[in-house]
């Protein structure tokens, strides 16, 4: 943010022509200013015992990216309250995925986390009741220094029923009047102590599927939520601290704080978990989703494995009606030959069917399984069927339409072509022509077979053409056929992990089963003793920095000093308040001086006669400079001098308003002994200046005239 801020005043400086618009390059500056610091490398240069950083440090605090899923036990409902998903629908609220910054800008958490180091915060805080966490299970809700707490946190407690924030958030986010639930309902601390949460690891949520060789996520499946968070780990509120009245500055938040210890524990428990150690063993597959991270499409996954297939069933699902199949197949047209036909055999079809081989292999009958969930899948497409769940519904609606029972005939025909029937069919009824027209092939073999040939390819067609009306297909014995594999919730839980849109990377997949490494702390707290030491502890950042520029730039890391940043901003304002009060006090010893300038040259005009004595008595002219020059001295050194002593006496009650505002008596006004002797340096200093001129005009006075004067 600040590099984009600086880019603009820089570009306003930037000339342009008229009627020209240029382009801010705000983004892209952004972006390519953005960096990473290895805090791998720093927490081991930091861990070395050459760097002596721990004798200037109250402590050094490593964080890790990991936050615990806890759950309420006090509700109708599932209920996860960190991270707090209470605004979810309006875009606000914590995210468990990611890490960016506005989502920690918008958090509406209540937990966090405590250092690691009580020493840290413990003595700004008074116990109102129960104690500070000693286990990872043991929370402490931390009061403002009012003793209040937020009426957000008063839902998280179940001192309030999440119903009334649910209404409220629903009604804001469709636009409507918000009814608001005024509560000024107190609570005491018995209410609060011993209230319990369940804790669950993230890496629970997942369940590994064999068949598909990935993890469903689960958090759907309120069955299975609920027996999780019931097995869960219960974490419990000890204590209820508030700010102490003398701390002037406290280092924990208002919320429920919870100790570093059960950070560490949730990452013991990720490191432990199956889906973790194989995520770490496949750092090119996602293991939620069974792809390659840098896949795009799921191009590899057999819609067939959805379903299984019963042969025998599916036989049966076909009828074939004979009648139809030989309609307009009865009798050849050999009209155009003389012969007796009265000995002529006729052709016995129930002889052909009887003989016919009806097979179909299991390549053919995933074909026929595969156009049908095809078109099935267009189907549900056009038609905006979209919910996983009622997919079985959807599919016995689809094998109901004429567009499905088309498609069937005309796979069922290409089936039969397929598996050799219509071949089987021809030989069968050729070999019968064949014996008919053995007995006449002495007579009219050649015309005979013409015209049988003839009359052969006309009844293959119409062979062919009979095939669709002959055979029928039962849709009940057909969709009993094909059963699917797994119910509508499991089919909804691998729906969702297939079509997830989330680009998902190696490093977010760890963050969001709650895995870190010890070694690669996300953050690094460093608290000085004191504003000496901390400059010590700039100059070893400064000093691993020059390190790194010699040997690898990319493990040059950018820290934020903050108390540095305050203080400059403070010295900024005091600055230039000095700078007023000099112009103001340069203005009234300016004005001081003139005056005493001014005073002197009177007291010159009125001793006159003083000085002509002086003169006649054998004074000279120098004499007469010093006496003015003694008068000014004096008056400089008395004026200083009582300076001096009113600005001490000042001081008594102004450190006593100091220490009042300031809850301590660390912070004191004083003035230091060399400042006091150059103020009184500096007031003897401006009267000898103020004098000098009149001094001068005295010395210069004719005696006679002065003599003569009154």
């Amino acid at each position: 943010m600040t590099s984009m801020m600086v880019d603009v005043q820089d570009n306003q400086n930037e000339e342009k022509q008229e009627g020209d618009i240029q382009v801010l390059q705000m983004i892209t500056n952004m972006f390519s200013k953005i960096g990473a610091n290895d805090l791998a490398s720093l927490k081991q240069y930091l861990d070395e015992s050459n760097t002596n950083i721990k004798q200037y440090t109250n402590a050094v605090e490593y964080t890790y990216n990991v936050s615990p899923q806890i759950y309420s036990t006090n509700t109708k409902e599932i209920r996860q309250v960190h991270p707090d998903q209470s605004f979810q629908s309006l875009g606000l609220g914590s995210s468990s995925s990611g890490n960016s910054m506005m989502s920690t800008m918008m958090s509406t958490d209540v937990f966090f986390e405590m250092p690691s180091d009580e020493s840290l915060y413990e003595d700004q805080y008074d116990v109102k009741a129960g104690r500070w966490p000693q286990n990872y299970n043991e929370c402490v809700l931390v009061l403002t220094k009012s003793g209040k707490i937020n009426d957000l946190m008063s839902y998280t407690l179940g001192l309030r029923d999440f119903d009334e924030l649910d209404k409220m958030v629903d009604q804001f986010a469709k636009e409507e009047d918000v009814d608001e639930i005024e509560n000024n309902q107190s609570y005491s601390y018995e209410d609060v102590l011993n209230k319990e949460f369940k804790l669950v690891n993230a890496s629970d949520y997942y369940q590994y599927d064999e068949k598909y060789d990935l993890y469903k996520d689960k958090r759907e499946d309120h069955d299975y939520m609920e027996k999780l968070i019931q097995n869960g780990e219960t974490i419990k509120i000890v204590g209820v601290v508030q700010p102490s009245e003398s701390a002037s500055a406290t280092m924990l938040k208002t919320g429920i704080g919870y100790p570093y210890t059960l950070t560490t524990h949730i990452i013991e428990q990720a490191q432990s978990s199956d889906i973790v150690k194989k995520q770490l063993e496949n750092k090119e597959i996602d293991v939620l989703t069974g792809k390659r991270f840098d896949e795009k499409e799921n191009k590899d996954f057999d819609m067939n494995s959805l379903f299984t297939i019963n042969t025998q069933k599916l036989k049966s699902a076909f009828t074939i009606d004979e009648s139809q199949l030989t309609k307009g197949m009865g009798n050849l047209d050999l009209s155009q030959i003389k012969l007796d036909t009265s000995s002529l055999p006729t052709i016995d079809m129930n002889n052909i069917l009887s003989q016919l081989d009806v097979q179909f292999s299991r390549e053919q009958i995933e074909t026929l399984s595969q156009a049908i969930t095809t078109d099935f899948q267009k189907y549900m497409t056009e038609n905006n069927l979209l919910d996983p769940t009622q997919v079985q519904t959807y599919f016995m609606n689809y094998i109901a339409t004429n567009r499905a029972q088309t498609l069937l005939q005309q796979q069922m025909i290409q089936l039969l072509q397929e598996s050799g029937l219509t071949d089987q069919f021809a030989t069968l009824l050729q070999t019968q022509m064949q014996s008919i027209i053995s007995q006449y092939t002495t007579q009219m073999s050649k015309s005979i077979q013409d015209q049988i040939n003839a009359q052969m390819t006309k009844q293959m067609g119409t062979l062919a053409q009979n095939m669709q009306s002959a055979i029928q297909i039962n849709p009940d014995v057909f969709a009993e056929s094909i059963q699917m594999n797994m119910d509508e919730e499991e089919l909804s839980e691998l729906m969702m992990s297939l079509m997830t849109t989330e680009t998902s990377t190696y490093e977010n997949n760890l963050k969001l089963l709650g895995y870190a490494n010890f070694d690669e702390p996300s953050g690094i707290n460093i608290y000085p003793k004191d504003f000496e030491t901390k400059q010590n502890v700039i100059d070893i950042l400064d000093n691993y920095n020059a390190k790194m520029e010699k040997t690898d730039e990319d493990k040059v890391i950018s820290y934020t000093d903050y108390v540095g940043t305050l203080m400059s901003s403070v010295t900024d304002i005091i600055n230039v308040i000095s700078y007023v009060l000099i112009a103001f006090v340069a203005i009234s010893l300016v004005v001081s001086s003139i005056m005493i300038g001014v005073i002197t040259y009177i007291s010159v005009l009125e001793r006159q006669k003083e000085i002509g004595i002086l003169r006649a008595i054998g004074a000279s002219k120098r004499n007469i400079s010093q006496v003015f020059n003694a008068e000014t001295f004096i008056v400089g050194l008395l004026a200083g001098v009582l300076g001096i002593v009113i600005t001490l006496l000042l001081l008594i009650p102004g450190n006593m308003i100091i220490h009042s505002i300031a809850g301590n008596v660390d912070v004191s006004a004083s003035l230091p002994v060399v400042g006091g002797v150059i103020l009184i340096v500096l007031s003897v200093i401006l009267t000898l200046i103020g004098g000098i001129i009149p001094s001068k005009k005295a010395a210069k006075s004719d005696p006679v005239s002065a003599l003569r004067s009154e």
